[in-house]
């Protein structure tokens, strides 16, 4: 079973490894599904961002996800 720090550590070996956000459609922001739950990060400079983590059912808009500057 995993948790979301595990799956976090993941990104760093595999940064691509989910898929980009349906929502935004920018090849830099991509989730992964843990549960009932998206992990919306940014790759930006090969670091890993987390964005923020929402329930499956949201519908996200652009500015409702908080970008790193």
């Amino acid at each position: 079973m995993h948790d979301i720090r595990e799956l976090i550590d993941e990104l760093n070996e595999l940064p691509k490894m989910g898929r980009m956000v349906p929502e935004l459609d920018e090849e830099a922001v991509r989730e992964l599904f843990l549960y009932s739950y998206r992990i919306i990060y940014e790759i930006k400079d090969e670091e890993i961002f987390v964005l923020t983590v929402a329930h499956q059912r949201r519908n996200l808009k652009d500015e409702s996800v908080p970008r790193e500057s």
